[in-house]
């Protein structure tokens, strides 16, 4: 599961995300979220109120996304919006053709949050999940400057221009 946090407005950051990285990222996000459900209410909880259980418990539980996703309310809902934000661009960018999680009804499945995730207001740090060459004070300048010098191969953003802050070669 690997999530570029690329912008702290999730709407922002599912738009930056090259059209390649659309589809994994949906179910990357559908990940982290069913994750914390696991790991925070319980299979059986789980079963009960008809969340997806995605990927595998024991490896995914320890992903660095999903513990993020699964720290407070606030990144529960960020990742939310992140992923919805995605299926969105999705049909922006190639049409009627819909992800598959969304097809199968699995995002909306994950729009309740966790029964016992804490309750805070606003996200807590965003992730760099970056070598550390490239990492910075700023999670998300470290996540776009590794975007920038890493991801230039298949760039591409259909019906979209770049983000303005590749288009400045954004390493700072």
């Amino acid at each position: 599961m690997h999530i570029w946090f690329l912008d702290s407005n999730p709407v922002l950051c599912a738009r930056a995300y090259q059209d390649n990285h659309i589809l994994g990222g949906v179910r990357d996000a559908a990940h982290c979220l069913s994750q914390a459900h696991i790991a925070l209410d319980g299979p059986t909880r789980c079963r009960a109120r008809g969340v997806p259980m995605l990927g595998n418990s024991t490896v995914d539980a320890h992903n660095g996304n999903a513990t993020w996703t699964r720290q407070c309310s606030a990144n529960y809902e960020w990742m939310y919006q992140f992923m919805a934000a995605l299926c969105i661009e999705h049909h922006y960018r190639f049409g009627g053709f819909r992800p598959p999680y969304e097809i199968a009804g699995v995002t909306a499945k994950l729009i309740a949050l966790p029964v016992n995730i804490t309750f805070r207001p606003v996200v807590t740090q965003f992730r760099q999940t970056v070598p550390i060459i490239y990492t910075r004070r700023d999670p998300i300048e470290g996540n776009r400057a590794y975007y920038v010098a890493e991801k230039q191969k298949l760039a591409k953003w259909t019906k979209r221009g770049a983000p303005i802050w590749w288009k400045q070669g954004e390493v700072a």
